[in-house]
């Protein structure tokens, strides 16, 4: 199990280090929105990645939850599976 440093009053940990900055709450990877998975997809290195192709992948068959967000395991195996044959 991971230990975590306690923050007391004034933003400082009990290590003496000033606290990560926080960005916002932490984005769900099994529902994404497309705009969310094309700048994960970039951050990860895609030479490819923007909200539109994403759309355009999920008109192509790419798979959405109910929701219409994505997971982006279940996208990058369709991915894998469409360039093994040759479909994107």
């Amino acid at each position: 199990m991971e230990r975590r440093a306690s923050r007391p009053p004034g933003g400082v940990t009990s290590t003496g280090l000033a606290p990560e900055p926080q960005t916002g709450s932490t984005a769900d990877a099994r529902r994404l929105t497309l705009l969310q998975l094309a700048r994960l997809l970039e951050r990860a290195g895609a030479s490819q990645a923007s909200e539109q192709l994403v759309a355009a992948d999920v008109a192509a068959g790419a798979p959405v939850n109910p929701d219409g967000s994505v997971s982006v395991v279940h996208y990058t195996a369709w991915l894998a599976r469409e360039e093994a044959r040759g479909g994107r």
